[in-house]
């Protein structure tokens, strides 16, 4: 078991490192993959982010790797923290009873449906929207420079694992 994993992710470093893309590249793109990959899009995140890529001109493959942060194991996880940080932010600008508890969102998220989601409304989206942005970037930021650093600390045995 360990030997197979140990495979598939040497198989998938050595796809990343063929894109004849640097360091910068392999970054960004893990950045642009981590913040669409926080953004409450699951389903077309991976419609999202590739042309993206190609836009900016990043590694697709490490955009496309970084996405899958939210699956569905994590999602109830990672879009409740967004709720709850789009909740702190705003509390400073709208009452606190404009917005779900958290108990009702958990409850949406485990039983979406479009009745309920025009029921909630702003009420529903505004906090998730912007605490997804606010997460979003501060982990596209995180996840770049760890990415480089990672790169910096073992950038003789990535040149050695490329010319293999």
């Amino acid at each position: 078991m360990r030997t197979v994993i140990k495979n598939n992710v040497k198989s998938v470093l050595r796809k990343i490192l063929a894109e004849n893309s640097g360091s910068e590249q392999i970054a960004m793109g893990s950045a642009l993959g981590m913040f669409v990959g926080l953004l409450p899009i699951m389903g077309i995140q991976t419609i999202v982010v590739l042309p993206l890529a190609i836009f900016f001109r990043v590694n697709k493959i490490a955009s496309v790797l970084f996405i899958w942060v939210t699956n569905v194991f994590t999602f109830i996880f990672i879009y409740s923290f967004n709720y709850w940080v789009g909740i702190i932010f705003l509390k400073h600008f709208f009452p606190a009873s404009s917005f779900l508890k958290m108990h009702q969102f958990q409850k949406f998220l485990l039983d979406i449906n479009l009745q309920t989601a025009l029921r909630y409304g702003t009420r529903l989206f505004l906090p998730l929207l912007t605490g997804s942005f606010l997460v979003a970037f501060v982990g596209a930021v995180l996840t770049y420079f760890s990415v480089v650093i990672v790169f910096r600390i073992f950038r003789h045995e990535i040149g050695r694992f490329r010319e293999q």
